[in-house]
Order: C-alpha cells, then structure tokens, then sequence
C-alpha cells in the first residue's frame, strides 16, 4: 500500500489551497490535507470533531452541524444519498451509519428533493465563519482499476469555492500556514 499512500499524499497535497479528504467506503476521514485541518481550525478552534465519521460529523451538534448555513438541504441530500447506498449494496456499516444518522434529528422532509428551482448545477456547501459565509462543492474521486477491496473503498473528497470570497479565503488561510 505505500504506493498508494504516497499517490494519495500527492492528490491531497497539490489540491491545496483548497481542501480535500480520504475517505474509506463508511465514510470515515483517514487522510486530510493542511488545507483541511487549517479549515477544521476555523470552524471549530481546536476542539476535535466527535467523529471521525463526515456524515455524523455534519449531523453532530458538536461537529459541522451549526456551522452550516444550508445545513437542511445539506443533510436531506447526504442521507438521500446515504439511503441509495444502503439499497444497492447491503453494507451492514453503511446501514448502521444510516440509522444512527435517521436517530440525529434529520430535517423532517428530507426524502423529498426540492422542487424550488433555485438549485444550481450542484450542491454547494455554506459554512458560517463569524460573520462570513463560505460556499463550497466537492467532487468524489476513486481508483478505477483497483483490484483490493480496501482500494475500491477509498474516496477522495476534494472541495473547490463556489464564489470568489471563499477562494480568496482559502488563499489566505494557506499563506498564512506558510509565514
């Protein structure tokens, strides 16, 4: 696996300014860049998530929950999401994830997409930091010829800025790793 650590070390490191993660199937971190932890940073100081789970994480009181602007339209989509999983592959984890994430006080219509017609092409995330309001969308990546199980788990989370004041903050935040 050391070739496959230093290619996911080099995914995460050159997708800095900008934040990404490696997930296993679960959705549990196993990897951030310095972009993410510098994120972490702001978001929470330096009180640790209570999970190491991003699912639970953003349905956490105690994690991303309250610093997520959108963070009805946020949950109601991951557990859509979530939900398809657990039909199409009959994880015993995901499905345990599933339920514990169903007992966290979802929002109440969340298996009804919203019909609005406001949506953009994709999901942004909004994260309040004091006064400010991030917005950010990710992409998932995967290896496509992996022949390990544990290798076709694995999930890059990769966060690009929806707008220009959340580019110039990431910009910010890694030159300011860098003095």
């Amino acid at each position: 696996m050391a070739p496959v650590r230093a290619a996911l070390n080099l995914i995460l490191e050159n997708h800095n300014p900008y934040p990404a993660v490696v997930m296993d199937g679960n959705w549990n971190m196993l990897m951030a860049n310095q972009s993410q932890q510098q994120f972490l940073i702001q978001i929470a100081g330096n009180k640790p998530l209570p999970t190491n789970n991003i699912l639970e994480a953003v349905f956490s009181e105690d994690g991303f929950r309250p610093y997520i602007a959108n963070w009805e339209e946020v949950a109601s989509h991951l557990l859509r999401r979530l939900r398809k999983q657990v039909l199409a592959y009959s994880n015993p984890q995901q499905e345990a994830l599933y339920k514990r994430l169903l007992g966290m006080s979802p929002p109440q219509n969340w298996p009804q997409p919203d019909k609005s017609g406001d949506d953009g092409p994709m999901l942004t995330v909004d994260f309040k930091i004091g006064e400010h309001t991030l917005s950010l969308f990710s992409t998932l990546s995967q290896f496509g010829t992996a022949l390990d199980i544990g290798m076709q788990e694995l999930l890059i989370e990769s966060y690009f800025p929806a707008n220009d004041f959340s580019k110039q903050f990431f910009s910010e935040l890694s030159r300011e790793a860098s003095d």
